[in-house]
């Protein structure tokens, strides 16, 4: 019994067995028969030439690389989105208070000096009449706030 050897191709009569396949339209068994080769290996090596054309041509596979790249780009547009609409919340949560001044300056009387020889602002009500600031919203008087509280939730 003999052993056999090892043929070795090189790429051009690769290629030269491939192109008859595809450009002369040559039968498959007709060309593995000739040059003494199993089917298998010349599919992979049409495999292999069609892979390398398209690289050559500018039409890569996607990658592993570009995926992420393209998911990278499109997580960027979504927090780009997210951001303007944070950014606008924010302005339509600071304008009015900038329009109100601070929730945590103390208010009291209009015109008169408060404990550290400060003036304060006033408040007006709803019909306009001048009120006292702190009128109501002292810890001692729970029921005003309730009220206030229960009319806020009304309103709503």
């Amino acid at each position: 019994m003999s052993k056999r050897t090892r043929r070795r191709y090189t790429p051009e009569q690769k290629a030269a067995l491939v192109r008859q396949h595809v450009v002369d339209k040559k039968p498959v068994s007709e060309i593995c028969s000739a040059a003494q080769l199993q089917s298998s290996v010349f599919y992979k090596w049409e495999r292999d030439l069609l892979v390398a054309a398209s690289m050559f041509a500018g039409h890569r596979t996607p990658s592993r690389e570009q995926e992420l790249e393209a998911k990278i780009a499109a997580l960027e547009t979504k927090l780009a989105r997210k951001d303007a609409i944070i950014a606008e919340v924010s302005e339509e949560y600071v304008r009015p208070k900038k329009r109100l001044g601070s929730p945590d300056r103390r208010l009291g009387r209009p015109g008169h000096p408060g404990r550290r020889g400060g003036f304060r602002a006033g408040i007006q009500r709803a019909d306009g009449a001048a009120r006292d600031a702190g009128g109501g919203l002292a810890g001692h008087r729970p029921r005003q706030v309730a009220r206030l509280a229960a009319a806020l939730w009304q309103g709503q």
